[in-house]
């Protein structure tokens, strides 16, 4: 009864310990699986935070994308608009009018001498120093502006002048060699006289005794005089030229 009963305790035991070792292994198996699920939920938590914020990252990315192209598509509308503006108003100066055709050209021609002694003065003032860095390239480049479009008036408004001046065909002076010699060297007197009248008008606007207005209307009118005495003088060399007399 007694080995019986040491057998029996033998087997309780050996079940006991079997049982503690299952609930051991079990709560053993129980945190190790919390600890992996809490791990997963960490892991699974920083991907998404990555995730979202490469999101955000693009986001910003596409919206920083966006305003700049959206500065420099209205920089580009804003700069196709401005030239459509000049050459509308380019192409509106040449009215057809011959006479207000020439008139407009004389004033363009007169207000681009303007701006360059203009621009001759600014640069002498910043030479010797009463003006500053800042508004001298400000002024400068404002002024360049007004000769760029006076250049562009000019070049117009003279071959449209050009253009009707050759389709009117005018007629060729008449005389004699000597007498076309003579009407020659007379026009180029007067071309002499006008351009030390020119000179002249030019160093009193350059100095300050005469006002822009009063500067651009007197050169409006000797640029009309000399404009006019040089097809003068083209007529008569091309008479010559026409007699066998070339310069």
């Amino acid at each position: 009864m007694r080995k019986s009963f040491m057998r029996n305790l033998g087997l309780t035991g050996l079940t006991a310990a079997l049982l503690l070792t299952g609930c051991a292994g079990t709560s053993s198996g129980n945190k190790t699986q919390e600890i992996t699920d809490t791990t997963i939920t960490a892991s699974e938590a920083q991907s998404q935070e990555g995730s979202q914020s490469a999101l955000n990252t693009s986001d910003d990315a596409s919206g920083t994308d966006g305003a700049l192209s959206s500065d420099t598509s209205s920089e580009g509308q804003k700069a196709a608009a401005s030239q459509a503006a000049s050459q509308t108003s380019l192409s509106d100066i040449v009215t057809g009018d011959q006479a207000k055709d020439e008139e407009t050209y004389y004033q363009v021609k007169a207000e681009k001498d303007a701006v360059e002694i203009d621009i001759e003065n600014l640069e002498a003032s910043f030479r010797i120093g009463t003006i500053s860095q800042e508004d001298f390239t400000s002024q400068k480049a404002d002024l360049k502006t007004q000769e760029d479009y006076l250049d562009a008036q000019e070049e117009i408004l003279e071959d449209s002048l050009d253009l009707a001046y050759r389709k009117s065909n005018p007629a060729l002076p008449e005389g004699t060699a000597e007498e076309l010699f003579s009407q020659k060297q007379n026009l180029e007197a007067k071309g002499d006289e006008l351009d030390r009248s020119e000179d002249e008008l030019e160093l009193s606007y350059r100095s300050g005794d005469i006002t822009r207005k009063d500067f651009i209307s007197k050169q409006t009118e000797l640029i009309r005089q000399k404009e006019e005495l040089d097809r003068e003088e083209e007529l008569v060399e091309r008479a010559l030229e026409k007699m066998g007399y070339d310069d």
